[in-house]
């Protein structure tokens, strides 16, 4: 009972970690494209161009925090995940001691 109950949980929490690193990953890329982007805009002369890096840089930004909320909310999520592994880990070493105090009576 124990045993398909870990071997879930264990499953969700990799799955959950593995999509944390990804967001993380999104949000790196953001903020890099935003920082180029920024960097474009205050070395331009034209008016209309250093508007427009500037969007595409505030643009940038948003989906940067967009993805580091999303990965945060991931990582919650496998830390959850993690502790209820743990704790069916525990129960299942309790049932397996117990089960050897059992056999070794009988």
């Amino acid at each position: 009972m124990y045993r398909g109950q870990l071997e879930r949980k264990r499953k969700q929490r990799v799955d959950a970690e593995r999509k944390a690193g990804e967001y993380r990953a999104k949000e790196s890329k953001h903020r890099t494209d935003a920082a180029k982007a920024a960097q474009a805009a205050s070395k331009t002369k034209s008016v209309a161009t250093m508007n427009s890096k500037r969007r595409e840089a505030d643009r940038r930004e948003k989906d940067a925090a967009t993805a580091g909320a999303e990965a945060a909310r991931w990582q919650s999520r496998a830390s959850g995940y993690a502790r209820e592994e743990a704790s069916i880990a525990s129960k299942l070493a309790r049932r397996a001691r117990g089960a050897g105090r059992h056999s070794a009576s009988g």
